[in-house]
């Protein structure tokens, strides 16, 4: 039995401090040990936190790959292309378990989008 540290994202999401040596799909056991409550984090973290900030930051790199798809890794451009499920096999190849995926919507003068 090996021990990796993890950070917990949210309620069903965990992120490894090292990457596992195994093949998607195989089943793990994991066993939570709660940190001493002087290490007990005093603010919730969000779910690709890093990754949101980047994109409300970066309005003008995202322009270069309007119609795009992008797979973003904290505030690394992983891959972008048309295919997304190419992307995400890109992103899995360099040890990214769960890729952050989005499109890119190209901008029209005078359109106003809001919503999803």
């Amino acid at each position: 039995m090996r021990s990796i540290a993890a950070t917990v994202l949210d309620p069903t999401h965990l992120e490894l401090t090292e990457p596992l040596a195994m093949r998607s799909g195989v089943r793990v056991e994991v066993t939570v040990k709660s940190p001493p409550e002087s290490e007990a984090a005093p603010r919730r973290l969000r779910h690709r936190e890093r990754e949101q900030a980047w994109r409300q930051a970066n309005g003008d790199v995202l322009r270069a790959y309007a119609g795009q798809w992008l797979v973003l890794e904290g505030e690394e451009i992983v891959a972008s292309g048309a295919d997304p499920a190419e992307l995400v096999r890109q992103a899995r190849a360099r040890g990214i378990g769960s890729p952050y995926l989005f499109f890119v919507e190209p901008s029209e003068p005078g359109v106003v989008k809001i919503g999803l």
